[in-house]
């Protein structure tokens, strides 16, 4: 990660990846993938898509709670 003040606001601070941050962004989205997979192994294409679904309302659910 590369930091740096804004101009405008000294109090606010920008990010940006390095090329080795963006290189293990990429690593670790092909590792989480792959261990998606095998926790969602034992489940049929229906399942998953209702686990996936009810994971979605609860995510929901929880942001807008966040933002009262």
């Amino acid at each position: 990660m590369r930091r740096q003040e804004a101009d405008s606001d000294r109090r606010r601070k920008q990010l940006w990846l390095t090329p080795a941050g963006e290189q293990a962004a990429v690593i670790m989205k092909t590792d989480v993938v792959r261990v998606q997979e095998r926790i969602l192994a034992p489940l049929d294409v229906a399942e998953r898509q209702q686990l996936m679904g009810l994971l979605a309302k609860l995510v929901s659910n929880h942001d807008g709670e966040a933002a009262s």
